[in-house]
């Protein structure tokens, strides 16, 4: 099928962005996170949150995928060809590939534009860049053919017209149908061209052999064609449970509530949560204190509503003697979601769903690391000659009201998976350690803001860093090896430092390049 496809793909970087750039070259050694100069801003993020803004020319499901080779997700656009959403991918992703009716188109992301707009049009001739500015032009869309049993072809065609008003043009030499069997110019498609995307218009049928092809030409400000053939892509196909989602491209195909599988950091695949637990002091800088792996899956409707999450969580590493506890604040709200069931390995605890002040749903997946495991003085996989545990695996289940829709945005703010999780100091949960640059909840003591090396400014969105830019949380999009007991991050990771320098900008995978005998190996125990 030829069509239109339009991608306003809008980046927004949580690593941040600073007109303050370091002049330290790059590979220098730090000996601790507290002589890294912090660009202002940065947020410590491994990952780009991309919004994108998706108009195509039927109504049907796009799936996005990395130059890594990795699904990040699906979405499917509405009844006029536009729908919008965010998707969360590593920084390590340098492209996206947009496969949209069995077609993969691919562009690139430049992280250091704020905005990148993206018009596909398969067709040919080119367009007049006055006329792409000022919206006065017609783009005829090919929507697909099917095959017929007798060895014909039939076209289904379309356009999108970008004209204020209608536009009429008459059938001739800026309308007309050329190519195999054409004998005439007028095969049924429009004269008056009315505003805005129209699908399924009208139909040609043709008999091609080997490549010959039909082709609509329209003609305003420039020419632009649209040409069908054997090898163009086929209309959707069967659509057992009425979702408007072909059965071939729909996850569940018998169930008119579900549509798409979609995975955070990617299926299969887990991300790495890191705490220290001395805010609002400084500590040791290992993130060790409370490692916790997770894997978010959420399951879509045909409309790219969540309608529900599986999420996974391992218990990975505790190298802290304080009992600290670990909630998910959702984005979500209260009175939509309910938690189905949940579980905690070699426990009968169950996690417990709740909210402060009737807003957004919090769960508390653990209250207290001494209800999950009795480590009896030692610290659990932080130290090399101390016993090894294994992983505390924990699974829940949230179903969220069918028809409502998750922005992923409360105030502002991106919340895709995993959200925003906190850990929770010594059974105080008010004292609350968020990832930089996500707010506490409204549960938690705001007097202590401020105080020791805590820096976070509620009024200007700055959260849990010092003033100098350390966090207390960091979120790697890779299940990783992590500090050793009392070894700083940048003695364990020796390139963090330097990503930190360059914005986030240089050494995105520091995380996959460890100093060996500074990190704990949990997979290979």
């Amino acid at each position: 099928m030829r069509f239109l496809l339009i991608v306003f793909v809008t980046l927004f970087l949580l690593a941040g962005c600073s007109d303050d750039n370091s002049t330290n070259p790059e590979n220098q050694t730090y000996e601790s996170f507290e002589e890294i100069k912090i660009p202002n801003g940065f947020e410590f993020s491994t990952t780009n949150n991309i919004q994108l803004n998706i108009l195509s020319g039927l109504r049907a499901p796009v799936a996005v995928t990395g130059n890594d080779g990795i699904e990040y997700n699906k979405f499917t656009t509405d009844e006029t060809g536009y729908t919008t959403g965010n998707i969360t991918i590593p920084s390590t992703v340098t492209s996206l590939n947009f496969t949209y009716l069995d077609n993969t188109y691919t562009y690139d992301i430049n992280p250091t534009s704020l905005t990148l707009d993206i018009e596909l049009f398969n067709a040919t001739g080119e367009i007049d860049e006055d006329a792409k500015y000022v919206g006065n032009y017609i783009v005829p869309i090919l929507d697909g053919i099917v095959h017929n049993d007798d060895g014909s072809i039939t076209a289904h065609w379309g356009y999108v017209s970008y004209y204020a008003n209608n536009k009429n043009i008459s059938i001739g030499y800026k309308n007309n149908f050329t190519g195999v069997g054409i004998t005439d110019e007028d095969q049924g498609q429009p004269t008056t061209f009315s505003p805005g995307f129209h699908h399924e218009v009208f139909t040609v049928d043709f008999t091609p052999t080997g490549d010959e092809r039909i082709t609509w030409l329209v003609k305003t400000r420039r020419t632009v064609t649209a040409y069908a053939d054997a090898n163009s892509r086929v209309m959707p196909g069967p659509d057992e449970d009425g979702d408007e989602i072909p059965d071939d491209e729909d996850d569940y195909p018998s169930d008119p509530n579900k549509a798409y599988d979609n995975y955070y950091p990617s299926e299969g695949a887990f991300g790495t949560l890191m705490y220290e637990d001395l805010w609002p002091n400084l500590g040791d800088h290992d993130f060790n204190d409370l490692v916790i792996e997770y894997n978010m899956h959420e399951i879509e409707d045909s409309w790219n509503d969540v309608v529900e999450v599986n999420g996974t969580l391992k218990l990975i590493a505790i190298g802290a003697s304080k009992q600290n506890g670990f909630f998910i604040e959702l984005p979500f709200w209260y009175e939509d979601v309910t938690l189905v069931e949940s579980y905690i390995e070699g426990t009968s605890l169950q996690m417990e769903l709740f909210t402060y002040d009737d807003e957004l749903a919090i769960l508390k997946v653990f209250n207290n690391t001494n209800d999950l495991i009795q480590l009896d003085g030692t610290y659990m996989n932080t130290i090399e000659a101390e016993p090894v545990f294994d992983a505390i695996e924990m699974t829940f289940k949230l179903t969220i009201d069918y028809g409502y829709k998750s922005s992923k945005v409360v105030g502002g703010l991106i919340y895709s998976a995993p959200y925003n999780p906190y850990l929770t100091i010594d059974h105080d949960a008010t004292r609350e350690i968020h990832l930089p640059g996500l707010p506490p909840t409204s549960n938690a003591d705001v007097s202590i803001f401020g105080t020791g090396d805590d820096a976070t400014n509620v009024d200007d969105y700055y959260f849990y860093q010092t003033a100098s830019g350390i966090p207390w949380a960091l979120d790697i999009t890779s299940e990783i090896k992590y500090p050793q007991e009392y070894t700083d991050v940048v003695i364990a990771f020796p390139q963090f430092g330097n990503w930190v320098n360059s914005n986030g900008g240089s050494f995105t995978d520091w995380y996959d390049n460890p100093q060996i005998d500074k990190v704990y190996d949990l997979q290979n125990k």
